[in-house]
Formats: C-alpha cells, sequence, structure tokens
C-alpha cells in the first residue's frame, strides 16, 4: 500500500506541478507587462488596467493551490485509511482536472484489485492453516499470539490462547524456549498431555506481516514415527 501511495503522488504532482508553472508564467507577463506600460512607456492608465488581471492571477493561483492541496491530501489520507467512499471528484473546468479526475479513477481502481487479491491471498492462506496437520503458532515478541490453527489447538487440548506464556502449564520451559527459538532452527520437545506423550518437533522462524514482526513455530508430533523405529 506503501508503494500505491507513492506512485499516487508521484502521478498527481507531475500535471499539478506543470499547471502552477504555467500560471506563474502568465503572472508574470501581465506584471512585466504592466511595469513596462508605467515605467517605460509612462501609460499609467494602462499599466495600472494590466495590474487589475494580474491580481485576479495571483488570487485564482492560491485558490486552485489552496483547493487542489486539500483534496489531494484527502485522497491520500483516504488511502492511508482504506477509506474509498469519497470520489474525490474536482468539479472545477479545465484539462488538467479532467486528466486528475481520470487519474484518481485509474488509482482508485489499481487500489481496489491490490486489495482483492491481498484479501484472496488471505483467506487462502487461513483456510491453508486450518486443513494442516501441522500446528502452527505465530506470536510477536511480547509473546501476544497472533495466530493459533486447529492442529496446535489439538496438541495442546485447547480451545483458545492469547499469551505464549500460558503454555507453561504443560511445561514451565516451554514459553521461554519457544521466545529462544532463533530463526530456522528446530528443537525436540516431550511433553506430558493429559494420558498422552508428545515428542514434538519444533522449527521456529520470523515472517514480516505488514508493519509487525511475528515468530512463527510450527509443531509436528514425532511420537509415532519414533514408536515405529523402535517396533
Amino acid at each position: 500500500m506503501h508503494l500505491c501511495i507513492e506512485e499516487s503522488k508521484n502521478m498527481i504532482s507531475r500535471p499539478y506541478r506543470l499547471h502552477i508553472i504555467l500560471r506563474i508564467i502568465v503572472i508574470l507577463i501581465l506584471s512585466l507587462a504592466s511595469f513596462y506600460l508605467i515605467l517605460l512607456e509612462g501609460l499609467y492608465s494602462s499599466g495600472i488596467l494590466f495590474l487589475i488581471p494580474t491580481g485576479v492571477a495571483i488570487y485564482n493561483l492560491i485558490k486552485y493551490t489552496e483547493n487542489t492541496q486539500r483534496k489531494i491530501a484527502e485522497f491520500l489520507e483516504g488511502m492511508r485509511h482504506d477509506d474509498y467512499s469519497n470520489s474525490f471528484q474536482f468539479r472545477e473546468q479545465g484539462i488538467y482536472f479532467q486528466q486528475l479526475n481520470k487519474e484518481f479513477k485509474e488509482i482508485f481502481a489499481e487500489i481496489k484489485k491490490y486489495r482483492k487479491e491481498k484479501q484472496e491471498g488471505y483467506y487462502f492462506l487461513q483456510t491453508l492453516l486450518q486443513h494442516l496437520k501441522v500446528g502452527v503458532l505465530a506470536f510477536s515478541e511480547d509473546g501476544r499470539v497472533d495466530m493459533i490453527n486447529p492442529a496446535t489447538k489439538k496438541i495442546f487440548q485447547l480451545s483458545h490462547l492469547s499469551q505464549v506464556a500460558e503454555l507453561g502449564v504443560y511445561d514451565s520451559n516451554l514459553p521461554r524456549m519457544l521466545h529462544q527459538m532463533k530463526n530456522d532452527e528446530t528443537r525436540l520437545l516431550k511433553l506430558n498431555i493429559g494420558d498422552s506423550i508428545l515428542q514434538l518437533s519444533m522449527f521456529s522462524t520470523w515472517i514480516q506481516v505488514g508493519e509487525k514482526s511475528l515468530k512463527l513455530v510450527s509443531f509436528y508430533n514425532i511420537q509415532s514415527e519414533l514408536e515405529e523405529q523402535e517396533i
């Protein structure tokens, strides 16, 4: 999303900058013409008459700049908060505003496409995690659980888990072990949960979700495989 916002700024700023430059050139031409008539030709009446459109041009430039900047700020703020309820359409006439409205529509279309693909990817990942037989647990550095799949709940016989520290009821060292596991590290742990003896193979890795860094730990019970090897 950050990339979309930066691209939007560039798309909007280029024609906006050009329009400002053209208005400034018009103001300079009118001002020079006025001073030329007054100072060099001595045509005070004509020179003063040229000051009127110069003042009008300056006023319009200020008004144009304020309105455009406000509208663009609203547009970018809406993007940051995923608010697309405002159409952000400029009602002013002119080629520039028509182009700006067109670019806004194109940006909105790209954002909606991006959000749709992102949501589809999220739902696919959630469905995949729900059906995995391997337990998966994601938590932040402070131990807050961000995601836990059904396989993990089944392994630990849980209905809900909000903090990694809660796993200490099975083994007091387990929460500390999970926090200490390094990226791409595998550890083995033997647990007694209820009437079952579990030999858990745990694998840890770090993932970045938006602005959050999460530790992702997978749990796989290898007890049955060990028993088969013994036989």
